[in-house]
């Protein structure tokens, strides 16, 4: 199936209303940034990637988020 794509602003309204918000952010060698979504229990996560014209697209979703360690 094609990628979810839109304008980030839209893409996290909806992703807001699946109880997800913003737990990560990351810039990719790209020049895009990388952003994780989860609930806060973990039990749903999304992976998003932005291109610096405010483009959104889910690389990736799931389920059973759990972090293994605090990074720097």
């Amino acid at each position: 199936s094609p990628p979810i794509c839109m304008p980030i602003d839209e893409l996290e309204a909806a992703l807001k209303r699946h109880n997800e918000t913003p737990l990560l952010r990351a810039l990719m060698d790209s020049g895009n940034i990388m952003l994780i979504f989860a609930s806060p229990d973990g039990s749903g996560w999304t992976a998003v990637i932005v291109a610096p014209t405010g483009a959104a697209c889910v690389g990736a979703m799931g389920v059973a988020l759990k972090m293994m360690s605090k990074g720097a």
